[in-house]
């Protein structure tokens, strides 16, 4: 579906959260509900978009909620897509936070975006 495409949506839902059996159209990939219900006259279909519940502050790194890990994803000067994970998990230190894993791994992914400005790899956002 769109919201596993994205990672940025949920289905089209209609009243009271239940599917409502419309197209989104073709701006947004044409998803269809999976429920066969027909839609009100006149309503239109409603998409209800998820915010990450963690927020980097820098364009082109984002948290990956379903991986627990920051991603740098950005374009390269030659047109090139570049992504890298950081997890959580493998940043975690020895007495298992996972919040402090999270802090380090978004330190970590901001350090290499750093680090790719800095060999003229990317542009500077912004």
């Amino acid at each position: 579906g769109l919201g596993e495409r994205l990672g940025a949506a949920s289905p089209v839902v209609g009243e009271g959260g239940a599917c409502c059996g419309a197209s989104t159209g073709p701006g947004d990939g044409g998803y269809r509900c999976s429920q066969i219900e027909e839609h009100a006259a006149g309503q239109a279909p409603k998409i209800v978009r998820r915010v990450n519940a963690r927020q980097s502050g820098v364009p082109g790194i984002n948290w990956n909620d379903q991986l627990a890990r920051w991603y740098v994803a950005v374009t390269g000067r030659d047109g090139s897509r570049i992504q890298r994970g950081f997890g959580a998990k493998t940043h975690m230190g020895p007495d298992g936070d996972f919040e402090a894993g999270v802090a380090a791994a978004l330190r970590a992914a901001k350090a290499h975006l750093r680090d790719l400005v800095r060999r003229g790899v990317v542009k500077e956002a912004g």
